[in-house]
């Protein structure tokens, strides 16, 4: 079977409420956002009805998937300190334990 680069292009703005739950029974919630499904009837007939919302294409294969991006926090762990959770800085690699002042 084929698969269906879907592409949202046009916005959901001006659509109708049909034409809005289309675009999300096809996993697509924003613009320039990309889904794939395989080529099958019900796909194509979803596809019908907002073609003038997306973009097709057929390709060979899905891409395969990014790895997850990492949080860009601090590394602030906490850790259990006289049955109290005090935050601990872990970047200069030892671990020191915020003042308690309570």
């Amino acid at each position: 079977m084929a698969i269906l680069k879907i592409t949202q292009t046009k916005s959901r703005i001006g659509a109708t409420e049909r034409q809005g739950r289309n675009l999300d029974a096809l996993g697509l919630h924003k613009m320039n956002r990309t889904v794939y499904h395989e080529d099958s009837p019900v796909i194509l007939g979803i596809v019908e009805k907002v073609r003038h919302l997306v973009t097709i294409e057929t390709v060979s294969a899905r891409p395969e998937k990014k790895a997850p991006r990492k949080a860009a926090a601090k590394a602030v762990k906490y850790i259990l300190f006289r049955y109290i959770f005090a935050p601990v800085d872990i970047g200069k690699g030892s671990l020191h334990a915020a003042s308690n002042t309570t």
